[in-house]
């Protein structure tokens, strides 16, 4: 029997964060259910208030591949134009371990997915593991 991977448990997923004490917002594809993100501007330790999973996109034409918060069927590829389906990224966290190789996401199409390093100085889930909570996602 196939054992059912949990979004935000089992690997990261698209989340949005309102600070109550200062009212700074912000969103992260890099969101685990059970932890929170400290606030850059008050520090003050905040828990996602919404939590989606997160799509990824993969053209094989030209090699580009970018994630997003939701289903866009037939996104089209910036660089080629083609046609674009998405998969969920745990599937694609599955394939980076069998290739065992790191996430290298593009910037475009997605608003959301900053290209900027994961802030693990910000992150309650790499403070209590001791490392980058992205690389262990990856390792599953």
């Amino acid at each position: 029997m196939p054992i059912t991977k949990i979004p935000g448990i089992d690997f990261p997923c698209y989340g949005e964060f309102k600070c109550d004490q200062c009212g700074k917002w912000w969103t992260s594809c890099k969101t685990w259910k059970l932890n929170r993100q400290t606030c850059g501007r008050c520090k003050n330790q905040v828990k996602a208030h919404t939590i989606q999973p997160l799509f990824y996109y993969e053209c094989t034409r030209c090699n580009i591949t970018w994630k997003y918060k939701s289903i866009v069927p037939g996104m089209s590829c910036e660089k080629c134009n083609s046609i674009i389906y998405p998969k969920l990224y745990e599937d694609f966290s599955k394939k980076l371990k069998l290739q065992n190789r790191r996430p290298n996401f593009s910037t475009g199409h997605n608003p959301n997915n900053s290209k900027s390093a994961h802030q693990s100085s910000l992150c309650e889930k790499c403070k209590l593991q001791g490392g980058n909570c992205m690389e262990s996602a990856n390792s599953r």
